[in-house]
């Protein structure tokens, strides 16, 4: 039975540890005392993620949340406050993962009687990535220590307390091109090639190149293309630009693996003189709608919310698809409130929150009992 007050109570003072990715020591020394002190034996690995093993069977299934935050932006008054208002707990990593980990943390002191292994993985550096390390973020290390047989990640897919379930992510490319063009003086612009002038050229080429929508879960879903940097070589402003750098935030339908040949080559057939950069690029996945995993929980969570919850392909990319490339199929459900996450004055809601780790207690004895 879920402890209403005592999970408030956790994720109060979970907000209140700040948390900034790349400085979690505080908040996972404070997980693991705590866990400690209920009689539990959690370890802790070289780069900080705290792990907790409970129970023996034939199945195993693992709970991730991430302990960091990114950086207060915008706030008003205390971001770290863990303010109740009606129904809002209020402060920076509410919703974003602390709801999830507060979740994780009152699941083990509540849920007893499953036949099989429970895995918890609070893990790092979720909102950056970690330097001079083997991965760039703690979920990888979780993803190669252990081979579930299923996996819950704790983000955030409340929507105003309503249920979603993402049975899969889009994928994420960042383009970093370099746009060459030919220096000259401002007052004779025919004499050179403007950079800024074939940047724009280019971006509107791949704006219109090859940018396909899916349908997932009876619903459509775009890829989308965003310009998130721009940056011209001229030093002063009597000079055409010869160089433009620009930065490309490719978001691509799950699993589309033939991207990266498709988007150089759409680069080359603008006829813009680009060199290209690809520092980052992850597939995303999905998940069948008739996976028996998804389809367990989403009768968990309708148990527990009397209703159907919404099926749905995060649009951002997801701890989830570590996992996932693992071999653990990956799933994202959690209490936070999607829409609240790195905004100011973010909040998670206490009734959704309640009702989503419930419903989550509700498919851990149903997954490891079931024979």
């Amino acid at each position: 039975m879920i402890n209403k007050a005592r999970y408030i109570k956790t994720l109060q003072e979970l907000i209140r540890i700040p948390s900034l990715s790349g400085n979690e020591d505080t908040i996972g020394n404070f997980i693991f005392e705590d866990l400690e002190a209920y009689g539990f034996a959690p370890e802790k690995d070289e780069v900080g993620n705290i792990y907790l093993e409970l129970g023996k069977g034939r199945r195993s299934l693992m709970l991730n949340a991430h302990m960091d935050t990114v950086p207060p932006e915008g706030y008003k008054g205390d971001p770290y406050s863990g303010l109740i208002k009606s129904n809002k707990i209020i402060g920076l990593g509410s919703s974003d993962c602390k709801a999830g980990v507060a979740a994780m943390m009152e699941l083990v002191k509540s849920i007893t009687g499953f036949d099989g292994k429970l895995i918890l993985a609070f893990t790092v550096s979720e909102e950056s990535v970690l330097k001079g390390a083997k991965y760039t973020k703690g979920s990888m290390y979780a993803a190669e220590r252990y081979k579930a047989d299923a996996c819950i990640v704790l983000e955030p897919t409340m929507y105003d307390g309503i249920p979603a379930i993402s049975g899969g992510c889009r994928g994420r490319m960042i383009l970093e091109l370099k746009v060459r063009g030919k220096s000259t003086h401002s007052s004779r612009p025919h004499t050179g090639k403007n950079a800024i002038t074939e940047s724009v050229k280019l971006i509107d080429h791949l704006k219109e190149h090859d940018l396909m929508t899916g349908h997932y879960f009876g619903e459509e879903l775009p890829e989308t293309l965003s310009i998130v940097g721009i940056s011209a070589g001229a030093k002063a402003t009597n000079i055409i630009p010869g160089e433009c750098d620009v930065v490309v935030d490719y978001r691509t339908l799950p699993g589309r693996t033939e991207v990266v040949n498709k988007i150089k080559k759409a680069i080359e057939d603008s006829g813009v003189k680009t060199e290209i950069g690809i520092p980052y690029f992850s597939p995303g996945y999905f998940l069948p709608e008739d996976t028996p995993t998804l389809k367990m929980l989403e009768e968990s969570v309708r148990n527990s919310f009397r209703r159907k919850p919404r099926l749905m392909i995060a649009l951002g990319r997801a701890d989830s698809e570590y996992f996932y490339r693992n071999g653990t199929p990956a799933i994202v459900y959690g209490p936070g409130e999607n829409l609240q996450c790195h905004k100011p004055g973010e909040y998670a809601l206490i009734s959704g929150a309640i009702k989503c780790t419930k419903s989550i207690g509700r498919f851990i004895q149903e997954y490891l009992s079931k024979k």
